[in-house]
Formats: C-alpha cells, structure tokens, sequence
C-alpha cells in the first residue's frame, strides 16, 4: 500500500502505515508457536534463541535493503520482503512433502 500507491493519497499511506504495526504482535505469536511445537527445555531454549537470531540479522540486513534514495516506495526494500515470503512458502511446501513421504 504504501509502496504502490499514489503519492498524493494520504489515506493510503496511512492505513499502510497502520498495517506495518502488527509485526510485533506477529513475532509474539510466531515465538510462541515455536515454543509449543518444541518439546524439551533445552532444545526449547536453542530454538527460541535461533529465532531471535535470524531476527537480530534481518534487522541488520534491513537497513541496507531500505534505502533512503528510494523513499517513498522502497523498491529494493519491497521487492525483498516479496522474495522471502517466496522462500517461506517454498520451505513449508518442502516441509509438507517431506513429512508425508514420512508418514
């Protein structure tokens, strides 16, 4: 929303804006899935920290791929974003054929 759409239109802009606050109520729930779907302290402990990593180097990789030469619409910055829910997608496709063919 707030990439593509025009300009001029604050409306737009704004409820982007507004969409972009949910990612810390995701990352709770994203933590907590992980917790219950882990069985054991330790390895809960290691998991849980793994995830916290890749969030501490996806911050650092962010403030490369949004660059302030691009603002308003962050191209780069977008167009990544794009390509790893790509990557997500195709991991959990991996995964459920993985686990069938187990079954």
């Amino acid at each position: 929303m707030k990439a593509w759409g025009p300009a001029t239109s604050k409306p737009t802009r704004l409820i982007g804006y507004w969409l972009t606050g949910s990612y810390s109520a995701t990352f709770v729930l994203g933590l907590s899935l992980v917790y219950g779907n882990v069985g054991g302290q330790t390895k809960k402990a290691i998991t849980n920290a793994a995830v916290f990593l890749g969030l501490c180097t996806g911050n650092i990789v962010r403030r490369f791929l949004f660059k302030t030469s691009e603002a308003p619409k962050y191209t780069t910055g977008i167009v990544a974003n794009i390509v790893g829910v790509f990557v997500i997608l195709a991991l959990r496709t991996l995964f459920l054929t993985s686990n069938k063919r187990r079954d």
